[in-house]
């Protein structure tokens, strides 16, 4: 009699722990929308504030996104996108931000703050457990999985397209520290400092190695660093672009003369960005 007490003891306890674990499973589905429920799409402005740090604002335009403040620059495409993820990143938990203490979640104050055409939405720490970020978004708290904070943590200069020439650019005029070339109306191009005979497939050479370009990194110089001078005239373009050259045993510096943004570039790529192919320094 004791044998069979316990085994339907047994069994009543087991038929609760599957009814309690779909019901935790239905839970879970339903939990699971998006915590802030935008189209990533469809945005057109965003602005991030995180503390001791100047805002950010990037806008949409018909050429793509770019930085409005704290400068003036193209954005990155992956940056931006990785930003907009968190349209749709799903809610694994929502609680009530009125009955929780924030300041150990990292959301008071936020860690940052971002605004998507107007909606605001605070990002916290992450939870040592499943290493889920808690969200902010009105008077709820979120659990999220997402890749968004890191973009928003990267800073102005982070957020910078790493290409220093625009997409598609049409170059008409290029110098050099030590190589000056020119296109003239015919569309051939010619060096300007009296050199011999350069044959077009090698200035071409040079030139695809510009349009191609794209750094390792961005970063925002506080002064202009004294160096050389480089300056690109693009097609169509009001004024040229210039730069101001550094260059080490470990990497190549070109610092836009305008907004003082330096792109890191490895050592190597001086000997295709500086000179001809085929040419001795």
């Amino acid at each position: 009699m004791r044998q069979r007490l316990l085994l339907n003891l047994f069994l009543l306890l087991l038929v609760g722990a599957l009814a309690l674990l779909a019901l935790q499973e239905r839970g879970d589905e339903a939990v699971e929308a998006a915590a802030v429920g935008c189209d990533p799409d469809a945005v057109a402005r965003i602005r991030i504030e995180r503390e001791d740090a100047e805002p950010v604002v990037l806008a949409k335009s018909a050429d793509g996104w770019r930085l409005e403040a704290p400068f003036s620059a193209r954005a990155s495409a992956y940056r931006v996108s990785g930003i907009l993820s968190m349209c749709r990143s799903p809610s694994t938990a929502r609680l009530d931000a009125d009955a929780l203490d924030l300041k150990p979640m990292g959301l008071a104050p936020p860690r940052v703050r971002v605004a998507l055409d107007g909606a605001w939405i605070a990002l916290g720490d992450t939870e040592p457990l499943d290493m889920r970020r808690y969200l902010r978004r009105d008077d709820t708290v979120h659990l999220v999985r997402e890749d968004a904070y890191r973009h928003l943590a990267a800073g102005a200069a982070g957020l910078v397209d790493p290409a220093p020439l625009p997409p598609g650019a049409r170059l008409t005029a290029l110098r050099l520290p030590s190589l000056a070339l020119s296109r003239a109306d015919s569309g051939a191009w010619r060096v300007e400092n009296g050199a011999g005979p350069v044959s077009q497939d090698a200035i071409q050479a040079l030139l695809e190695h510009w349009r191609g370009l794209s750094a390792l990194r961005v970063s925002r110089a506080e002064t202009l660093p004294a160096g050389e001078r480089i300056s690109l005239r693009l097609d169509g373009a009001p004024a040229a672009l210039e730069f101001t050259l550094e260059q080490d045993e470990r990497e190549l510096r070109l610092t836009t003369v305008d907004s003082r943004l330096t792109y890191h570039l490895p050592a190597r790529m001086a000997e295709e960005l500086l000179r001809l192919p085929g040419t001795a320094e």
